[in-house]
Order: structure tokens, then C-alpha cells, then sequence
């Protein structure tokens, strides 16, 4: 099963909740399947796809959601994650050994991790129905520790320790 898939039947167990699917058509073979699956689910009213979204649509989506859903399981960073987390998202990232999982919600420190379609559900659900008990000034303030120059910073200084430590 592709990582779309999983978020699609994850809304199916949730009542009240909708999902936007956005991303960049890599497959059209693919975007069929998911419709399919969407129609034969029965869910038209509430997973729409937004497929090659402008920016404004996707930063508006951002701002009016509660949580983020990043399915990948080989992400190598995940900068959608940063973006939804400075918008006010709970993000529900797969877990894994790396990605967003380990370097952005650090284990679930700042968002929430899922393994499988039922744990997805449940993260979506609580995400939205407990949505302001949840730390989300916390949330927002892990993402701007990836603001480009405070990112750069770091690494300097991480080079620079290195340099000053390595006998060369």
C-alpha cells in the first residue's frame, strides 16, 4: 500500500473529519487509484485531492488546518512538516529511523508518530478532537529552529567545532 492510501482509509474509522491530499502529480495511474479508493469508500464529501495546489492554497489549507498528516515512510527531512508545524498543525509523521520522525518531532516530542492505519486514525482523531491541549506554541517554535539562517548557524558552528577539535 502507497502512503496515500493509508491517510484515505484512516478517515473511513473518523467521523467529523475532512482531508485534503496535496501533493504534486507524479502519476496519473496513481491519482486514479486514489480516487477509486475514495468513491468506493464513500468519502467525496470529505478527502478531496489537491493536486499541483498553488502556494496560496496550500498555506491557506495550512492556516485552516489542525494536524498534518506526512505518511512518507523514507523521508530524509521533511520540510512540508516544518511548514504545517509554523502554520499551527499537530504533525502525525510516520515513524521510522529517520526524517520527520526523529529530526522534526523528535520521537513525538512535538507531534505525533503512527505505524499502521489504526494507530493513523487515532492520532487524527485525537489530534483534532484535543487540539488545544496540545503545547502548540511549543510546536511552532520547534519549526522556526529550521529558519534558513538560524539551520545555517548551526552548522557553522557545528563545522567550526570540528575543525578546531580534528587534528588535521
Amino acid at each position: 500500500m502507497r502512503k496515500n492510501e493509508e491517510a484515505i482509509l484512516a478517515v473511513k474509522y473518523l467521523n467529523n473529519v475532512r482531508l485534503s491530499i496535496m501533493g504534486f502529480n507524479h502519476d496519473e495511474a496513481y491519482l486514479n487509484r486514489l480516487r477509486q479508493l475514495i468513491r468506493g469508500l464513500g468519502l467525496k464529501d470529505r478527502v478531496e485531492l489537491l493536486v499541483n495546489a498553488e502556494r496560496n492554497v496550500v498555506l491557506d489549507e495550512l492556516l485552516r488546518a489542525k494536524a498534518l498528516v506526512h505518511p512518507a515512510p523514507h523521508e530524509p527531512f521533511g520540510i512540508a512538516v516544518v511548514e504545517a508545524m509554523a502554520a499551527r498543525c499537530i504533525p502525525i509523521v510516520r515513524r521510522g529511523f529517520n526524517g520527520p520522525w526523529m529530526e522534526i518531532t523528535q520521537e513525538g516530542k512535538y507531534g505525533l508518530g503512527f505505524s499502521s492505519v489504526e494507530e493513523l486514525a487515532s492520532a487524527i482523531g485525537d489530534a483534532v478532537e484535543n487540539y488545544e491541549s496540545y503545547n502548540i506554541k511549543a510546536i511552532t517554535l520547534k519549526a522556526l529552529e529550521f529558519d534558513e539562517v538560524k539551520f545555517r548557524n548551526r552548522f557553522v558552528k557545528i563545522f567550526e567545532s570540528f575543525i578546531n577539535t580534528s587534528t588535521l
